[in-house]
């Protein structure tokens, strides 16, 4: 078995240790982290129906209930960005 290499399981523990210390792994997976949490909460940061238009709300300032504002329809802008990621 020329060219073969076997591992024995210490040594890819030893590799998984070293990665998970490494500074570069570890915000990735903060940001990984992230991605998910707010994909989870996304209903409670953006509660509003983007279809919704509230003329009464039109241009609004960025508020506690619309986080970036309003737009010249009345529509939460932040629910109006996130959709266009999607």
């Amino acid at each position: 078995m020329t060219g073969v290499k076997l591992v024995n399981h210490m040594e890819e523990r030893s590799n998984l240790n070293r990665a998970l210390r490494n500074r570069n792994v570890q915000m990735g997976g903060v940001i990984i982290m992230i991605l998910i949490a707010v994909a989870i909460f996304a209903p409670l940061l953006a509660p509003y129906d983007p279809a919704k238009i509230a003329l009464g709300k039109r241009l609004s300032a960025p508020s506690v209930a619309f986080l970036f504002g309003t737009d010249e329809f009345g529509r939460d802008i932040l629910v109006g960005w996130s959709l266009e990621l999607d």
